[in-house]
């Protein structure tokens, strides 16, 4: 059951009622941070990755003989073919794509760009990658860049923002990543991330039960053979919550049969919908349920102060 004496002691709550409404009053409409929008660090390294090789690729704007120039391109720098798909934004090689395809045919062509270092392209390989550019239209980046470079950077940026359904899924744990750092280093504590629980078992002096060894945490706190878990996660009404808050409730009752804690850090406006009150569940079962204003206002701190003391 929710420990009422740590929510009375932060939040002057006194009954589990008290603790839900005051959860649900301060929840959240979105968890997106600035971080969520476009991993610039990852753009920047993709890019730098192949600035060599879009700087000879410069070479060949406004040509007045593409099509020459590319083979002898090509024939002199070959490392050059690998950058010719993330012209197309395509991360992915070797590719299928259909030459022709009518009531009679349907020819596919596998583009491949794996060459080790200093071997030469054939005539027909770099026949078939001109083909890529030409019938791709790509031929009119030629005309209409200044430099690949700046091209390629705008290109990582949009297909970073393909990726933001990834980090809607992990944008909590961006969020909160900085102030778990902030609390380890304040009450001098290991954090360690996303790892399953058997792999730090040495480490932090702690055996987990069988059935919790190959499972993953979001966040672990540990000092002297103690172990503080935290899992995050938004809503935003898809999914069961029922079925979440009870596989929290058999988590929190494997680590409590070795010593150790569980605390869960969720939000978003689905849980103002408590038809089938899984949240009062879940405050009935769970030591600690708390949303981002919560922790913010210092709550997640002041249970690890005291669990760790």
């Amino acid at each position: 059951m929710a420990n009422i004496k740590l929510y009375k002691k932060s939040f002057d709550l006194d009954s589990v009622a008290e603790i839900t409404k005051e959860f649900q009053r301060t929840l959240v409409t979105t968890n997106r941070s600035y971080l969520f929008f476009v991993d610039w660090a990852k753009v920047k390294k993709n890019v730098d990755k192949i600035k060599t090789e879009l700087s000879l690729l410069d070479s060949l704007i406004n040509s007045k003989n593409l099509k020459q120039d590319f083979f002898d391109l090509l024939s002199k720098y070959p490392e050059v073919a690998k950058v010719l798909p993330i012209l197309l934004a395509i991360r992915e090689i070797p590719f299928d794509v259909i030459e022709n395809f009518d009531e009679k045919t349907t020819d596919v062509i596998t583009y491949s760009f794996n060459k080790k270092k200093g071997e030469k392209l054939t005539k027909e390989e770099i026949e078939s990658f001109w083909n890529l550019i030409e019938k791709s239209g790509a031929t009119e980046l030629f005309t209409t860049v200044k430099n690949f470079k700046d091209y390629i950077f705008g290109v990582e940026v949009g297909m970073d923002t393909n990726a933001r359904k990834n980090r809607s899924g992990n944008a909590m744990e961006l969020i909160l990543a900085p102030l778990m750092e902030q609390i380890k280093n304040e009450l001098g504590l290991e954090l360690f991330t996303q790892k399953q629980f058997g792999s730090v078992e040495n480490e932090i002096g702690v055996s987990f039960p069988a059935l919790l060894k190959n499972k993953k945490f979001d966040f672990l706190f540990a000092k002297n053979g103690k172990a503080f878990n935290i899992e995050v996660n938004y809503f935003f009404g898809g999914g069961s919550k029922q079925e979440i808050i009870n596989s929290y409730i058999d988590r929190q009752t494997k680590l409590k049969s070795v010593g150790g804690e569980f605390a869960l850090v969720t939000d978003g406006q689905a849980w103002n919908h408590n038809v089938n009150n899984e949240l009062d569940s879940g405050f009935q079962a769970l030591d600690y349920i708390l949303n981002l204003a919560f922790v913010r206002k210092g709550f997640l701190e002041e249970i690890l102060r005291e669990y760790f003391k």
